[in-house]
């Protein structure tokens, strides 16, 4: 079964995020850190998703992950409407897949799929 790795606080959006995968039959692990996701030994999944508004003091280490896993990791970042800064920050960092919210979730099954 296909597996997608989440770094998402918001219980709102995590269960969003759970529910179109689960429609994929896509199963879903959450994290809460990346210190916590890297101390699990486990395989990455090739798609992790973003929360960049709760995640912003750690993109270093999504950029990081991004580079030890030779770009197979496919970071797809949301973020709060159009927050420019975020959005610049997170682009900085080489995560170029970043989206405002909604259109984020309009189009995540398809992504993910």
């Amino acid at each position: 079964m296909k597996e997608i790795d989440v770094f998402c606080k918001d219980l709102i959006l995590k269960s969003k995020i759970k529910e179109i995968a689960a429609q994929q039959g896509i199963s879903v692990r959450v994290f809460r850190s990346t210190a916590d996701y890297q101390t699990k030994e486990l395989i990455p999944s090739t798609i992790i998703i973003l929360n960049a508004n709760e995640y912003e003091s750690q993109f270093a280490e999504f950029q990081e992950l991004q580079l030890i896993a030779e770009n197979q990791i496919q970071i797809m970042c949301f973020v709060a409407h159009v927050d420019t800064d975020i959005i610049s920050k997170a682009k900085e960092f080489g995560l170029t897949n970043i989206q405002p919210r909604s259109s984020f979730f309009t189009s995540l099954a398809e992504k993910i799929s």
